[in-house]
């Protein structure tokens, strides 16, 4: 009733499976555990624990598979296949993170070796509607319409016997949500309160003026310094701007990000101040490394007087809003906190880009 949820379940499975969703929201684990009355394990990501109080109670009430953001972790993968011999069925959201334009994320084809060497069958499972009930940059819940249902349900020996590459893109087809695409379909009204607020999360370069970090929100509304001024209208379309969707813009401004870069590959294109640089050991322990300014160019990552090439990221993605996670190709691992509200994504966007761009 809550988030006016419709959930299809997941039929009754006579064997263990990998239990697959797309990931639309935090609500995610909990329409998925409504869709599947048998009980099953959860992946999770390591960061969670990192509160004493939470992470005991979470341990406590599902014993989950824990997970590095920003790193592989073969750990995780190994306790994920053992959970799965023993007869258990566990869910993984093979995205790793809820989406802050509306567009599912990369699934690699690592799913696909997972699921073939677990021996386990398959079910995917498609969730639309989380991204405009609860978006990953905005600080309220609204109440407009969640549906949820199975889309395949392969036996331990269908999936066997399908190459990898093709379970793989099976996966990413019937996961595939574009919020935007069913939205403007099927309107639904999302409402509730301060429906712009956290917009500066998501939204970091201005389209009039150029700037950097100066969205700022009141209520629906949102507003530049140099007078650029839009509403967030509850069907979660933006209203007197020059682009009628958060992803057109999001893809807009990282394409202007990554041309910055590669016009300047040494100059810092993305900075902030009052940053701390913390290394994770094997445990999930922090220790602080750095603090100061961090910056990112095309070549270089810096945080005081830490540096490290681009080059050498084994991976870098942002926990929740905005703590950004990043390993390095010698294994270390690391997390990125602030002294001050500021956006992680235009990092993320850039280390994307640059993947994409180095090949």
């Amino acid at each position: 009733w809550l988030f006016n949820a419709h959930i299809e379940r997941i039929p009754p499975l006579p064997w263990p499976a990998l239990i697959l969703p797309n990931h639309t929201a935090d609500i995610d684990i909990l329409l998925i555990g409504i869709a599947q009355r048998k009980p099953m394990y959860f992946m999770a990501a390591e960061q969670i624990f990192q509160n004493p109080l939470i992470g005991q109670l979470v341990h406590y009430l599902f014993a989950p598979i824990v997970k590095r953001k920003g790193a592989s972790d073969a750990k995780a993968v190994r306790e994920t296949l053992r959970r799965i011999r023993l007869g258990e069925s566990v869910c993984v959201f093979p995205e790793g993170n809820t989406s802050f334009d509306g567009l599912s994320g990369p699934i690699t084809t690592a799913i696909g070796r997972l699921l073939q060497a677990s021996g386990a069958g398959l079910v995917t499972y498609r969730i639309e509607g989380g991204y405009f009930t609860w978006p990953r940059w905005g600080h309220s819940i609204r109440r407009g319409g969640i549906t949820g249902r199975p889309m395949r349900v392969l036996s331990p020996e269908q999936v066997r016997d399908m190459p990898i590459e093709q379970l793989a893109d099976l996966i990413r087809d019937d996961l595939f949500v574009d919020a935007y695409a069913v939205q403007r379909k099927a309107p639904v009204a999302y409402r509730g309160r301060r429906l712009a607020q956290g917009l500066y999360n998501v939204l970091y370069l201005c389209p009039s003026c150029q700037s950097m970090r100066t969205l700022t929100t009141a209520g629906d509304t949102f507003r530049c310094n140099c007078g650029l001024e839009g509403t967030y209208a509850q069907t979660g379309m933006l209203q007197n701007v020059p682009f009628a969707t958060i992803r057109e813009w999001a893809h807009w401004q990282r394409q202007a990000l990554l041309e910055r870069a590669l016009n300047a590959p040494d100059c810092a294109v993305i900075e902030d101040e009052n940053q701390v640089l913390y290394q994770l050991d094997t445990q999930g322990h922090m220790t602080q490394v750095a603090q100061g300014k961090l910056s990112m160019s095309f070549n270089q990552l810096s945080l005081g007087d830490f540096t490290l090439a681009t080059n050498d990221l084994a991976g870098l993605d942002i926990y929740r809003r905005n703590t950004i996670m990043f390993s390095t190709s010698q294994g270390h691992q690391y997390q990125i906190g602030s002294a001050h509200q500021r956006s992680g994504l235009p990092y993320r966007d850039l280390y994307r880009s640059l993947l994409d761009r180095k090949g």
